[in-house]
């Protein structure tokens, strides 16, 4: 999947997109929640100084809905 889909003239929302596909098909767990993962993400400025920005748990979850990967938690059978 990796090899198919990234390019190296992808943005921002497409890396990440591709980053949680990736992270869906390899861990452990039968879906992606904003308490099984950290996501940060580390740029460059203009100006040549690294920065990076931590995603919030509420940033992680629009990211996994957004991007289709995240499974809704199964309901309690009767």
């Amino acid at each position: 999947m990796l090899k198919q889909d990234y390019t190296e003239d992808l943005g921002r929302e497409e890396a990440d997109n591709l980053a949680l596909k990736v992270l869906s098909k390899t861990m452990d767990s039968t879906g992606l929640t904003y308490d099984k993962l950290d996501l940060v993400a580390k740029f460059l400025l203009p100006s040549g100084e690294v920065k990076y920005q931590v995603c919030s748990p509420e940033g992680v979850t629009k990211l996994l809905l957004k991007s289709g990967v995240n499974q809704p938690a199964a309901e309690p059978s009767a």
